[in-house]
């Protein structure tokens, strides 16, 4: 984490799981993009649909210590995740997959977990945390999609999260 690219895997991952990206809205952010003051993020989803995705503390920090650690502050339209080159230009979708994979084995977790499953556990965990509740909804398998039944089979745990990324989220009471 002491390096540009210690802290921005750390802030992408920390990204993708504090907020529920996918991989392709990832790639596709820009730094005007980050609302610092209220914790949300404007990504480009799918159908090329606008929408405010809200982001966890932990992630805008990662955020803002990997912008610390890089030679120029990043500025303007650059990606808020860059690739190794010194152009500034977006990691891709494969590189990003390829970091969560190393990441994984070195927490001795399931290497075989994408980023799409990381969105899944996002997901999960909100459920978890009662977000259906606080928005009011009824937990019902009709207000729920058949997909989401499949997020435990295929999400991290809140246990593993923290093993992947000590920190990242509060430990289940």
């Amino acid at each position: 984490l002491s390096t540009p690219e210690g802290a921005r895997n750390r802030a992408m991952l920390e990204i993708l799981y504090c907020s529920g990206l996918r991989v392709s809205e990832l790639v596709d952010l820009r730094i005007p993009g980050i609302y610092f003051d209220i914790g949300f993020l404007r990504v480009i989803g799918k159908g090329n649909k606008e929408r405010l995705v809200p982001i966890g503390e932990p992630a805008l920090k990662a955020i803002e210590r990997y912008w610390a650690l890089l030679a120029d502050a990043p500025s303007g339209p650059t990606p808020v995740v860059q690739s190794e080159t010194k152009a500034r230009t977006p990691m891709n979708p494969a590189m990003i997959a390829r970091r969560l994979k190393n990441y994984l084995v070195l927490a001795g977790l399931d290497p075989a977990l994408t980023p799409h499953k990381l969105r899944h556990s996002f997901a999960t965990h909100l459920l978890d945390a009662g977000a259906i509740a606080a928005l009011g909804w009824p937990r019902s398998e009709s207000r729920l999609s058949s997909k989401s039944s499949a997020w435990p089979a295929v999400a991290l745990t809140s246990a593993s999260m923290l093993r992947l990324m000590p920190g990242a989220i509060a430990p289940p009471q």
